[in-house]
Parts: structure tokens; sequence; C-alpha cells
């Protein structure tokens, strides 16, 4: 192997640039293969805003009725349900012995209704049955569609839900913990925020090879006419920059993906205008 070869290839920014290249690159087969790997997965979340509560104070005298109803207590729910897996959920998954139901351990439903659901013919369905009950019945949940639903009751504060039923090839309807997305963004530098750069996980990746490639080759080019070996620190830098960005792009959607609903049913869900 030449001389300038042998000093290329130990020198310190070619070894970092392939650093970056094998950590990102391990980084996007594992996340890729994660994304791709078939499972079936219903998730759901809640938050509440309690708007009355009078339980500490049985002797006011202002009576608040809903409905025709007296109650001391009022909260807002807002639900949203999920298809966070790769494989779609049909009607006929359900099991018949164990029916889709939303059930509250306190207090009582006074009316639920879906605010928002991913398509018309999701033909998604929430009755009440009873106080506590309602029936949650769709004809198909594709990925990363659902709906959200508006639960108005008389819980105190807290999200006193869960959701009971058994679909064929679920483990279990998990309730998820999730994150507003623009919080989320909120992680990435100001100038990388924008929609498309959100989106395009593979484009910063693809740019820090480039720049390495035409980094290594313009050295070796410099030191084969025989000038003094040495790499274009510029493009070497912007490289390694490039492959960084890659993998804080990927966490976050990774965690979006993860602590948040999907971004149509997000806007409702968070109380934010579309």
């Amino acid at each position: 192997m030449p001389i300038w070869m042998k000093e290329l290839v130990v020198g310190p920014w070619f070894i970092l640039a392939a650093f970056m290249v094998g950590v990102v690159g391990i980084v996007a087969t594992l996340w890729t293969y994660w994304r791709a790997k078939p499972r079936r997965d219903l998730s759901y979340s809640t938050h509440s805003r309690c708007l009355l509560d009078h339980r500490g104070n049985p002797q006011t005298k202002l009576a608040v009725t809903y409905d025709g109803r007296t109650i001391t207590t009022f909260t807002i729910t807002r639900f949203v349900l999920w298809n966070r897996g790769t494989e779609s959920l049909r009607r006929n998954d359900v099991a018949k012995g164990s029916p889709m139901t939303l059930k509250l351990l306190d207090g009582d439903v006074l009316e639920a209704t879906i605010i928002k659901a991913s398509a018309t013919t999701n033909a998604f369905a929430l009755n009440k049955l009873d106080d506590h009950t309602c029936s949650i019945d769709f004809e198909y949940i594709d990925p990363s569609e659902g709906m959200v639903a508006e639960i108005r009751h008389t819980a105190p504060t807290g999200d006193p839900f869960c959701v009971l039923g058994k679909l064929i090839g679920v483990r279990k309807i998990a309730r998820r913990d999730t994150v507003d997305p623009a919080i989320l963004n909120d992680l990435l530098p100001a100038p990388f925020r924008s929609k498309w750069l959100r989106q395009s996980v593979y484009l910063p990746f693809l740019i820090g090879i480039l720049l390495s490639l035409i980094g290594a080759v313009g050295s070796m080019w410099v030191m084969h006419a025989g000038a003094k070996p040495e790499f274009n620190y510029t493009l070497i830098s912007l490289a390694a920059v490039s492959m960084v960005f890659a993998l804080a792009v990927m966490l976050v959607r990774h965690l979006t993906h993860e602590f948040s609903p999907p971004r149509a049913l997000g806007g409702e869900y968070f109380g934010e205008k579309e």
C-alpha cells in the first residue's frame, strides 16, 4: 500500500468519518428493522380537565345541572385510540366473548362523542351502555389510524379510564403515556424544525456519506499529486455534523412514534388547532 494511502487511512478525520458511517448505519438498520417488523398493537391514551369539583364544599349554594341532572363534579376527557402496529385491525378480530369497551372506574359517564377519526370508512362508534361503560366499534383500523373522542363525566381529576376487550393477535390493549409532538420537535435545533427535514430522515445521512466520499477522494488526489497529505476539514466536518443530525432526526421520529398518537389525530387530542 502506498505511503500516502496509509497516511490517509490512519488520519483522524478519516477514522471519524468511518466511525460515524458505521454508527449511523447500524442505528438505521435497527430502526428500519423495528419499523418493518410485523406486529399488532392497539393503544390508547387519555388526558382530562376537571372544570367543577364541589365535593369539598357541600354547603355551597351553587347548583350545577347537566341534562337535568345535578352534578358536583364535571370533567372533560380526551380519549385517543390508534393502531400503533404495522398490520390492519378489523372488526372480525374482536373476540365475540370479549367485546371492546371503555370503562370509567370512578364516577358516571354523562356523554361520549367522537370528534375526529382518521377516515370516515373506519366507521368508529362509541355508544354509552350504562353510567360507567361505553362500547367501542369500528370497521377497520389501518396502521397509524384511529380516533379521538371527548367524554364528559363526573369523575374527579385524573384519568380513571381503561379499555377492556380482546383482539386476536394483540397481547393487550395498552395505555400509553403520550407527549405532544411539538415538544419533541423542540428537541431539534431551531433551523431544523421544518416539516420536510423531520420527515426526510435519510437525507442528512446520504449527504454525510456524499461529503465523506468527496473529502476522501479529494484528499487522495492531493496526496497522489505529491502535495502534503491533508484532509479537507470543512467537508469532513460537515459530513460528521450531517450524520449526527441524522441520528437526532431518527431519535425524534422514534420518540414521536413511541410517545404520541398519529400526527393527524394529535391536534384534536392535545387541543391544538389543525
